[in-house]
């Protein structure tokens, strides 16, 4: 007689056997988390039984204990190639076919790096000819577990001081015994290689306060205020990185409001006369006009006026004056098209991208609208949740768009305060669209030049009419590696310091580069 032990069958009376009989007598050694593995010396079956792993030979039968395990209570029994990797006295245990031995580091062998900066400028493609290029600088390093730094900061000045604005940078395996795999940082990435960039001195970032104590803006160096309600505010400017070890120069620039400029509100007036003749004027929006006793004169709309009476006259108010007047708008969500645009002017701003089931990001926008109505024929407009406001792309002081695709700039024009714009490595050139450009009704084909919403301006669109677009303030623009043929918007840029336009170009767009001249600032 025997207890519960292991048994093996090929379906068959005949072929059904016992393996082994691990508890003599009518005792059991109830084995379970039985686990094959094809190892070097054949197939073989782990079980677990009695407090120990065993060890069975698939052919022969033959059965033993393997040497370490005793009361060691294995469990999470999992096949990984030829080995068997389990859980045993709070370690991990790997066994093959003939031993077992707990882990004793789980942690890798740093692996010896090379990070070479190459000389010239880098192109933003990688050829056979990167690897075998002459380092400018070299760094020796080793990757493990954890991320490891390597300050290439003397490479980076040196590239600079010879005008240049990339650099390519090869990573080498020296022992080249084991293959490396670097998982890059970026959108919709989980990995960490990339380039972080410490700044000597820490800038100076602001909060804006009502003067009720309330926190209206955190932790900007630009705050637009167009939104908010005049009155009294307080800002505190501080480091963000923490405190300073001495006392730091700052400015506080304010670009004031256009004279007259207020926050249009609904103004529904009920206006009465009175006793006797009486001159009843109305304002903006719908009113109600009651002149009541008396021979009274009205200026308004007809259905504003509620008691026309025979011998009073009604006059028609001013055309910006009638009910049917559009207010004027504080605030606009911006359509930018352009889905890789988009997404460099979100991460930007700091917005959370995620992705949808059909692989596109999605940009959730903080507070953003709830509209849900797009025109019949809007091809390539964004959903209005994931459409920007304009007050919020003004706070953008610069923007890293550079080798994403992108091949149309409509919407970043309401970016107005850029200071620095990374435009290399897209698709930019000039393109044809179908549109009415004189408002006659008919449309036509139309050549665009993307360069052309950088040019400063303020609209007269119904949506944002009377606000500024444009690159007022770009100091700093690269678009390199662009088959651009017209740089003559660029012109129209009254800050511009700094040109990158690297790449093979046209000679004619070249002699455009060196005949740009800008208008004197006012």
């Amino acid at each position: 007689a025997s207890g519960y032990e292991l048994w093996r069958t090929d379906g068959s009376t005949a072929g059904t056997e016992r393996v082994a009989d691990l508890a003599a007598g009518p005792a059991g050694s109830f084995p379970w988390q039985i686990t094959p593995v094809q190892t070097a010396d054949g197939l073989k079956v782990f079980f677990t039984a009695n407090g120990a792993l065993y060890i069975s030979d698939v052919d022969t039968k033959a059965t033993t204990l393997v040497g370490g395990t005793a009361q060691t209570y294995p469990f999470s029994l999992k096949a990984v190639g030829d080995k068997l990797y389990f859980t045993a006295n709070g370690r991990l245990w790997v066994a093959d076919a003939f031993s077992a031995l707990p882990i004793q580091n789980l942690l890798p062998d740093p692996l010896p790096l090379s990070v070479s900066v190459l000389e010239n400028e880098g192109d933003g493609q990688v050829t056979s000819a990167d690897y075998r290029r002459t380092a400018a600088f070299s760094y020796d390093t080793a990757v493990g577990a954890e991320p490891t730094a390597v300050d290439i900061t003397d490479a980076v000045r040196a590239a600079l001081a010879r005008g240049e604005t990339r650099l390519t940078i090869r990573i080498d395996n020296p022992d080249g015994v084991e293959a490396v795999e670097l998982a890059l940082a970026g959108l919709l990435k989980d990995g960490h290689t990339g380039l972080e960039i410490e700044p000597e001195v820490a800038g100076l970032v602001a909060d804006l306060y009502t003067q009720d104590g309330e926190l209206v803006a955190f932790g900007k160096s630009i705050i637009d205020m167009r939104t908010l309600d005049a009155g009294g505010y307080y800002l505190r400017v501080y480091s963000a990185e923490g405190s300073v070890a001495e006392d730091v120069d700052f400015q506080v620039a304010i670009d004031a409001p256009f004279q007259g400029w207020f926050h249009p509100y609904s103004d529904r007036d009920r206006i009465a006369g009175g006793e006797g003749d009486d001159l009843i004027i109305g304002n903006n929006q719908l009113d109600r006009l009651r002149g009541e006793s008396g021979r009274d004169r009205f200026i308004g709309e007809a259905i504003e006026v509620r008691d026309l009476d025979l011998g009073e006259t009604r006059k028609g108010p001013a055309l910006d004056e009638l009910s049917t007047e559009q207010l004027r708008p504080v605030d606009a969500l911006i359509d930018v098209q352009d889905q890789s645009l988009a997404v460099a002017i979100a991460r930007a701003l700091g917005y959370a991208i995620t992705q949808g089931y059909d692989g596109q990001p999605i940009i959730h926008v903080p507070g953003g609208s709830l509209r849900t109505d797009v025109a019949f024929n809007a091809v390539g407009t964004r959903a209005w949740s994931e459409r920007f406001y304009a007050s919020r792309m003004a706070e953008l002081s610069e923007l890293d768009a550079g080798w994403m695709g992108i091949s149309r700039l409509g919407g970043i024009e309401w970016a107005i305060n850029l200071e620095s714009l990374n435009l290399s490595g897209n698709n930019l050139q000039n393109y044809l669209v179908f549109e009415d450009t004189d408002g006659d009704g008919d449309s036509e084909f139309v050549l665009k030049n993307p360069l052309a919403f950088l040019i400063p301006g303020t609209s007269m669109d119904i949506e944002t009419a009377g606000f500024a677009y444009g690159m007022k303030f770009l100091r700093n623009l690269a678009i390199d590696f662009n088959p651009l043929t017209d740089l003559s918007p660029l012109e129209q840029l009254p800050r511009m310091a700094r040109l990158s336009f690297d790449g093979v170009q046209p000679e004619n767009i070249l002699t455009q580069v060196e005949q740009l001249i800008y208008p004197p600032l006012v």
